[in-house]
């Protein structure tokens, strides 16, 4: 991974029912799942975002029979203005790939820092 830092997601996907382990770039985290302060007026939070991501995967994933996807989710990221609130559109790359010894895992990240 260009990033080089993954954050590991595993409690949170159990939840979700997403059966392998699953870890999101360091850059996709804190870029979009933490919300900027505008945002956390709306009532996003960084838990919230993060579910959000892993249903929408999971959705999307029960369909697919690739192991790399392409999601694109919209994220609220602050104000347009002084009251409405302003979403941006972010196109994410989900892999699903074996690790060292053979076993899959998922890894949620930025186009290009594969």
């Amino acid at each position: 991974m260009a990033d080089g830092i993954l954050i590991e997601v595993n409690e949170m996907t159990q939840e979700a029912v997403i059966w392998f382990p699953t870890a999101v770039t360091d850059s996709f985290y804190q870029r979009y799942i933490i919300p900027q302060k505008d945002a956390e007026s709306f009532g996003q939070s960084t838990d919230g975002r993060l579910w959000d991501v892993l249903l929408i995967f999971r959705s999307t994933a029960l369909n697919c029979k690739e192991s790399r996807m392409t999601l694109c989710i919209e994220f609220m990221q602050g104000l347009f203005g002084s009251i409405a609130p302003a979403y941006k559109a972010v196109e994410i790359l989900v892999m699903v790939h074996p690790v060292d010894n053979g076993e899959p895992v998922i890894t949620i990240m930025l186009p290009g820092y594969e």
